[in-house]
């Protein structure tokens, strides 16, 4: 069967030839059979499609007009990652039950960081897999910390407002725009500068002797991670501030032989949940 007719458009154009038709609902469809993939998180896919009236009939008069009440219908999630994928060569594939009248599912992606392309179709008694719209591909995030490593030291954003709220900007009103450039400005060039001066803290101790062989560096460790809302999440038994979904990390420096031992639990309506971090640097 040629699926063609069937794949997916990356981008859907349109063109408002009035000024009114802005404030206009969507429509319900747009009459082609397509289905469009979005990256969610790390670990999630979104998935929403349009099927016609003219594809199902299509399939029908391939496959016998009872092919739907005989098969399952299901999404195919391909693996795609660095190749140009042909719907035949994909790394590997998972399959999900969906709805078709549902026009979008949610999909759990097998890995973090790898590229996917969605396949709608039906498979067959016979286990055969029949095509009705294929999406477009997508690359999820890696959900992990980065492993570049530079210069740019993140701002600790608790300092920074205690600065900011020892300088009176609270009461100065809506004058107070131009301070807080300002004081952000400084702020943050104290932060680049701070981190300069320890790299060339550490170039001058050792450069004095150029014949010497000489190897000097630090570590910080990050913790993060997310609970359910409304959750006590403490870290060695300090409450962690969480974001609105729920979210926290931390960071800290790592030094020469040190151990470190983290205890992190979270409670909610009286339950609670823990788990344990070591670090150990060895110099």
């Amino acid at each position: 069967m040629d699926t063609r007719n069937f794949s997916s458009h990356t981008l859907v154009h349109g063109e408002n030839k009035e000024k009114d038709c802005a404030v206009a609902d969507l429509p319900t469809h747009y009459g082609r059979t397509e289905a469009f993939l979005l990256p969610k998180d790390p670990d999630w896919l979104f998935l929403f499609w349009e099927i016609t009236g003219l594809t199902y009939d299509y399939i029908k008069s391939q496959n016998g007009y009872d092919i739907f009440d005989r098969s399952k219908t299901i999404v195919r999630l391909h693996d795609t990652t660095n190749i140009i994928f042909d719907g035949f060569n994909s790394h590997s594939y998972t399959d999900t039950d969906i709805v078709f009248e549902a026009k979008s599912w949610y999909l759990r992606a097998p890995k973090a960081g790898r590229a996917y392309v969605a396949d709608i179709g039906i498979i067959t008694p016979q286990g055969r897999f029949i095509l009705l719209a294929r999406s477009n591909a997508v690359t999820l995030p890696p959900g992990q910390v980065s492993d570049k490593i530079d210069e740019k030291w993140m701002l600790v954003e608790d300092d920074y407002k205690k600065i900011m709220a020892m300088s009176g900007v609270d009461y100065i009103g809506r004058g107070a725009s131009e301070l807080v450039h300002v004081l952000e400005d400084k702020w943050r060039a104290a932060e680049i500068t701070s981190s300069l001066n320890s790299s060339q803290a550490i170039l001058q101790d050792y450069q004095q002797n150029e014949e010497e062989l000489w190897l000097k560096a630090d570590c910080e460790i990050v913790i993060y991670g997310c609970a359910a809302k409304d959750a006590v999440v403490k870290i060695n038994g300090k409450e962690a501030r969480l974001d609105d979904s729920g979210c926290f990390s931390l960071r800290q420096s790592l030094q020469k032989d040190e151990k470190t031992k983290l205890l992190i639990t979270a409670e909610k309506n009286k339950i609670k949940k823990s788990l344990k971090i070591k670090a150990e640097r060895e110099d």
